[in-house]
């Protein structure tokens, strides 16, 4: 069971994983934060193991001094692609639904219409039954229902294949 600072440091890596995945966050000083947490909780766990680290202290990693210098035009040019990245794909989100909204269309449509045609098939067959056996004696029999004819039964008989004893 985690108490005290070890409880609060796993919960606040948790909140601090959640915001920068939910919020886009590229926060360098939280992200180096947590790093620190993470040593923290893990030299904590080597001494409850009975291990003893060699390195007694977090040692910040720095950055580079390409990383430091960062041209504000060339963030400006990520930041407008990344903009044109994201209209794209709202756009492209626009399209799929309208397409799966015109599929979906179609599919009804198609529904509707088969079952408009057995509407009007079953009520065409209905005025020709009433047409008939309003005239009666005009010879004609009603049409017969298309049967499918049944197989043959199969007879298995069971054959006794003990031999009889001699005489």
């Amino acid at each position: 069971m985690l108490v005290g600072w070890s409880r609060e440091a796993f919960d606040k890596l948790r909140r601090g994983r959640n915001d920068a995945a939910h919020n886009h966050l590229f926060d360098t000083t939280k992200a180096l934060e947590a790093l620190d947490l993470c040593w923290r909780l893990g030299d904590l766990f080597d001494r409850s193991m009975g291990g003893k680290r060699t390195v007694a202290a977090f040692v910040s990693p720095t950055l580079s001094v390409e990383a430091a210098s960062v041209d504000p035009e060339e963030i400006a040019e990520l930041q407008e692609a990344l903009e044109g990245h994201r209209r794209s794909l709202a756009e492209s989100r626009i399209k799929l639904s309208e397409a799966s909204n015109r599929i979906e269309a179609e599919r009804r449509a198609r529904a509707e219409a088969l079952i408009e045609s057995v509407r009007n098939s079953k009520s065409a067959y209905v005025a020709d039954v009433a047409r008939r056996q309003a005239r009666p004696g005009a010879g004609e029999a009603l049409p017969e229902h298309p049967r499918t004819p049944r197989p043959a039964p199969r007879h298995h008989h069971r054959h006794d294949i003990r031999r009889r004893p001699a005489p």
